[in-house]
């Protein structure tokens, strides 16, 4: 039996043990397919001439949403 259910699950005769390591290491696996998601959706808005209002709005939204995103993803990670 597992002393901590948050920590591992047992499922039959396997254990999965998730640690703090194993999330840092998720997390910037994660940030940077994101960063390179980022860095193509960056370069289509710029190459294409998207540079309405409405695009300008969508851009802050996205890099607003982007920081809080990583930073409360961080947060979480440290606090586990």
């Amino acid at each position: 039996m597992i002393d901590d259910p948050i920590l591992a699950h047992e499922w039959g005769n396997f254990v999965l043990n998730i640690n703090r390591d194993f999330l840092w290491r998720s997390f910037t696996l994660a940030t940077f397919v994101y960063i390179v998601f980022t860095l193509i959706l960056l370069y289509h808005w710029q190459r294409y001439g998207m540079r309405s209002l409405m695009i300008f709005w969508a851009q802050i939204l996205y890099f607003v949403s982007t920081v809080l995103l990583l930073f409360f993803a961080s947060l979480a990670i440290s606090s586990f």
